[in-house]
């Protein structure tokens, strides 16, 4: 079950369900396969430098050592600024809810890269919305687990748009 988002408005307030879009159920989809010369599938897989061993599709990962070569774990890692000071923690947007005030233009919007998009769901949102602020366009920083604020603005925005009709 999808965890709720808590959203307020004017005094108003309403949760959703966070559902990822499929780009590709609403663009559709290309896949190439490439064969071998028996026709069965290939695979994808990396030459390391030594040029004869090759990794598998999965076989990698990401870690972190220290200065002396020794592995650590992320528990033991504090996220710092330019000058080393730790960073404050933001608490997610699923515990404190998100107060909208702001609204853009649909320029403004389209102006950032969008790599995620999620459909809001929700009994909560009922037809009055969608008359009052149809087509609205709210922008709101959030953040989907508790994270250190890195204090940079973030490249794109969240946003919220009210459909204009239902």
């Amino acid at each position: 079950m999808p965890r709720k988002l808590g959203f307020t408005y004017q005094k108003h307030a309403f949760e959703c369900s966070l559902h990822k879009v499929d780009r590709s159920k609403l663009y559709g989809a290309r896949r190439v396969e490439t064969l071998d010369m028996d026709e069965n599938p290939c695979t994808l897989a990396t030459l390391l430098d030594d040029g004869k061993t090759l990794v598998p599709r999965g076989g990698t990962a990401s870690g972190y050592i220290n200065p002396d070569g020794e592995w650590v774990s992320r528990k033991m890692i504090t996220p710092v600024d330019r000058d080393g000071k730790p960073l404050e923690t933001v608490p997610s947007s699923f515990e404190t809810g998100l107060a909208l005030k702001d609204t853009v233009a649909a320029s403004e919007f389209l102006d950032h890269s969008i790599r995620l998009c999620y459909a809001l769901l929700g009994d909560d949102l009922p037809r009055r919305w969608t008359r009052r602020w149809p087509g609205a366009i709210f922008s709101k920083p959030c953040s989907a687990i508790a994270a250190a604020s890195t204090r940079i603005p973030p490249l794109s925005c969240g946003a919220l748009t009210i459909p204009t009709g239902c």
